[in-house]
């Protein structure tokens, strides 16, 4: 019996790398089709690139009987925007444990510069790491409820990039 798998099975735009697993009794060639689309096409394990939807086959044969099994790997799309880039539009640094920290939100961020700005335009925060965020701290004392401006600069993996800008209401 024979049988492969692909791992990942889904990968972003712009291509990824995949592991082609498969499994054949000893004595059985193996062989990888497309060929062309793999490192090495007759190893049970064999990298792949992908970067459209894909369908490989894992050939496997005896010298009298062939079998295959197709895999597809499917292909996702990265958007550097809202949804998939979020800001909040509040939060409340009161220690309850919950929204004390404003956070640039996402999973494929490659990099950012989140700035806060207050009504006078002074930057009150500025990073550029997603973990990092802002806990309504601005030199040294907690700022009072009011509404701030944000901007972000943004690189998504897959080459995507945006700007985002808006308002924040800290609360207590």
């Amino acid at each position: 019996m024979i049988s492969a798998v692909a791992v990942p099975d889904s990968v972003p735009p712009g291509g990824a790398t995949i592991q082609l697993v498969g499994n054949a009794p000893a004595g059985y060639n193996t062989n990888w089709i497309p060929s062309s689309s793999v490192s090495n096409p007759s190893a049970l394990s064999t990298a792949a690139f992908v970067n459209q939807n894909s369908t490989f086959y894992f050939v496997a044969s005896d010298g009298v009987c062939v079998d295959s099994i197709p895999i597809q790997v499917r292909t996702y799309e990265i958007f550097c925007e809202d949804p998939f880039i979020y800001v909040p539009n509040a939060f409340s640094p009161n220690n309850d444990g919950n929204n004390d920290v404003l956070y640039v939100r996402g999973n494929y961020i490659e990099n950012m510069i989140f700035r806060v700005f207050n009504r006078w335009g002074e930057l009150v925060f500025e990073s550029t790491d997603p973990a990092k965020g802002w806990d309504g701290i601005y030199k040294e004392r907690l700022c009072d409820p009011d509404v701030f401006t944000f901007y972000l600069d943004v690189n998504c993996f897959g080459g995507f990039k945006n700007v985002i800008s808006g308002n924040v209401t800290l609360m207590r």
